[in-house]
C-alpha cells in the first residue's frame, strides 16, 4: 500500500505500477454481481471473508496510530487492493523446494513478470522452482503451442469456478472441474438434525442456520454428468426423512425412495432459487445490441471472448457464469436423484409383487393339503 502511494520512494515501485489500478476481486462490492449471487456458497463466503478483512484493518489502523505512523493512506479500499493482487498473484510456498523455505517464514511469494500468465484448466505447461532457477517445461505428450499463442499454466489443479472467482475474480466456461460441494435442506429442526448427523459414525459435516441445513459434502462434490448420489448427501437425506443414518446394506427399496426423494426435492428447490437469480429484472430494457468481438483486459489478463453488453456489467459476466453452471450441476443433480428414487420405488413395487405370488402359492399349497 505504501509502495502505491509514494512508488517512487518503494524499491518495488516498478512493479506495483504493473499491477491493476483497479481491485481484481472488485466484483465483491459489484451491486449486481452481489445481488445475481445473493444466497449461493460464493457470495455467502466472500460476506464473511470481506467481515474477517474489516475486522484485520481495523486492528491494522490501530497499530500504525500506536506506532505514530499516517494513517491516511492505509483505507480500506487499499487494504482490499493489496490483499487482492497478492491472492490472485502469489505462487504458494509449496511450491518451492524444502530447503528454499525458512521455518516459521512460510508465505505464499510474489513473483514480478511470473504471475503475468494466465490460467486455462486444460494447460499443460508445468513450473518448477530450483534454488536457484525456475524452468516452465512443455511435455512431449503436450499439444505444442504455434508461434504467437499464448502460453498458459496451472494456478491450480482442479480449480472449481467457485475458487477462481473467489481467488482471482474470473470463471471459465464448460469448467470441468466445476462443482457444488454444498446442499441445503429445509427442515423444521434444522438444530436438532444437525446434532444427530455431527454423532453420527463417521460424523457428517454439516452447519444449521435457522430451518436450513447445510450439508459440506466431503465423499466428492456433485459435478455434471455424475450417475450417483454420493454417500454424504443420502445420509444427511436419511436423517433428515427417517430420522435415522443410511445404511446401505439394511435399507428397504421404499425407504431408499423416501431418501433419495428427499433429496431430489432439495437439489430441485435449490436449482429454482439459483434459476431465478440468474433471471433478468422484468423492468430492464431490451437488449438491441448484436454480440461482438473485443479484446477485454479484466486484472490483467487479456482475452478475447464475446459477449453480449448487458445489464450487469462486464464484472458480472463472471459471475453469471458461474451462477449458470451451478445451476446445471444442481438440474443435474436433481434428474440422477430423481431416476435413483424412480429406480427404489420400481425394485419396491417388484418385492411387493414377488412377496404376494410368495403368498399365493403358499395358500395355493395349503388348499390342496
Amino acid at each position: 500500500v505504501w509502495g502505491r502511494a509514494e512508488p517512487s520512494a518503494c524499491p518495488w515501485g516498478p512493479y506495483l505500477r504493473s499491477l491493476p489500478a483497479e481491485n481484481p476481486l472488485g466484483w465483491v462490492s459489484h451491486a449486481a454481481s452481489l445481488e445475481l449471487l445473493e444466497g449461493t456458497p460464493v457470495s455467502r463466503d466472500v460476506q464473511l471473508e470481506l467481515s474477517r478483512q474489516h475486522a484485520r484493518h481495523a486492528k491494522l489502523l490501530e497499530a500504525l496510530r500506536a506506532a505514530g505512523v499516517e494513517t491516511n493512506m492505509f483505507s480500506l479500499e487499499a487494504w482490499l487492493w493489496a490483499r487482492a493482487c497478492y491472492l490472485s498473484r502469489a505462487f504458494a510456498h509449496t511450491a518451492f523446494p524444502r530447503e528454499c523455505i525458512v521455518p516459521g517464514w512460510e508465505s505464499s511469494v510474489l513473483l514480478p513478470l511470473l504471475d503475468i500468465f494466465n490460467h486455462n484448466y486444460a494447460a499443460e505447461v508445468e513450473w518448477r522452482f530450483s534454488e536457484s532457477t525456475l524452468t516452465f517445461v512443455l511435455p512431449i505428450s503436450a499439444e505444442p503451442y504455434d508461434v504467437g499463442a499464448e502460453a498458459f499454466i496451472l494456478y491450480s489443479s482442479g480449480l472449481s469456478n467457485a475458487k477462481l472467482l473467489s481467488s482471482y475474480g474470473f470463471t471459465q466456461k464448460r469448467n470441468p472441474h466445476d462443482c457444488v460441494d454444498e446442499v441445503e435442506f429445509e427442515v423444521q429442526e434444522a438444530d436438532r438434525i444437525a446434532h444427530q448427523c455431527t454423532s453420527a459414525t463417521p460424523p457428517l459435516s454439516v452447519i444449521a442456520t435457522g430451518q436450513v441445513l447445510r450439508v459440506l459434502v466431503q465423499d466428492g462434490p456433485l459435478r455434471k454428468g455424475m450417475l450417483e448420489m454420493p454417500q454424504d448427501l443420502l445420509r444427511a437425506a436419511s436423517f433428515v426423512a427417517c430420522g435415522r443414518d443410511y445404511d446401505e446394506s439394511a435399507i428397504t427399496s421404499t425407504e431408499k425412495s423416501v431418501v433419495v426423494c428427499e433429496l431430489a426435492k432439495a437439489l430441485r428447490r435449490m436449482f429454482r432459487k439459483c434459476s431465478a437469480l440468474g433471471k433478468r429484472p422484468a423492468n430492464a430494457p431490451p437488449l438491441r445490441k448484436p454480440l461482438v468481438r473485443f479484446k477485454c483486459k479484466w486484472e490483467g489478463r487479456s482475452t478475447l471472448t464475446r459477449v453480449r453488453p448487458g445489464i450487469w456489467g462486464r464484472a458480472g459476466r463472471f459471475a453469471r457464469i458461474y451462477l449458470r453452471s451451478y445451476a446445471r450441476i444442481l438440474k443435474g443433480a436433481a434428474s440422477t436423484a430423481q431416476c435413483e428414487a424412480e429406480m427404489a420405488q420400481l425394485a419396491a413395487q417388484m418385492n411387493d409383487g414377488a412377496s404376494g405370488c410368495e403368498e399365493v402359492e403358499a395358500a395355493g399349497v395349503s388348499d390342496s393339503e
